[in-house]
């Protein structure tokens, strides 16, 4: 039975959590469940450890990755990348930087609407408001980014249903 991984790291014990309790983990297990496949979690405490977090994945029967945004991961991107790019396994990422860097996609909240609405909150509080009166809001725009290169590599036909939703195509 094939397999969605997921890769996260034990040093960020809220992403570990995340992975075991969130709906939207929940929802992906279920999701590959329902088709037959099986899903499970991969974890690399360290930099060093995510190239023997994804072999155990491709031992495991990893026909997938989901690589989920925490602090170790994303300091070991290029070593992510190398990984995934030696077991051929297809991958999707939070952050676009990873499609950029030969990742197949990503799909991740907009990191310069993010770093604006920040430059927004820090413009209210050196105006005067207090930190604690203003709301906790969550990302509002997402992003699809695609790499067709990528996918050429790996032998994958990106559906053009979903080539026309990516909010960028890498060709």
């Amino acid at each position: 039975m094939a397999s969605v991984d997921a890769m996260f790291s034990g040093v960020c014990r809220a992403t570990a959590e995340v992975y075991r309790c969130c709906r939207r983990c929940r929802g992906c297990a279920g999701f590959a469940g329902a088709r037959g496949a099986g899903a499970a979690g991969g974890e690399a405490r360290r930099a060093d450890e995510v190239s023997a977090a994804i072999d155990e994945a491709v031992r495991s029967g990893a026909a997938s990755l989901l690589v989920l945004e925490d602090p170790v991961l994303i300091g070991a991107r290029q070593e992510t990348m190398a990984s995934v790019a030696k077991a051929r396994l297809p991958a999707i990422y939070g952050p676009r930087d990873y499609a950029v860097a030969g990742g197949l996609m990503c799909y991740g909240p907009d990191q310069h609407q993010m770093a604006r609405r920040a430059a927004e909150y820090v413009d209210k509080i050196l105006k005067g408001a207090r930190p604690a009166s203003l709301p906790v809001e969550q990302p509002t725009k997402f992003e699809l980014v695609i790499n067709l290169k990528t996918a050429k590599t790996l032998g994958l036909e990106i559906p053009g249903s979903l080539l026309s939703l990516a909010d960028e195509v890498i060709e």
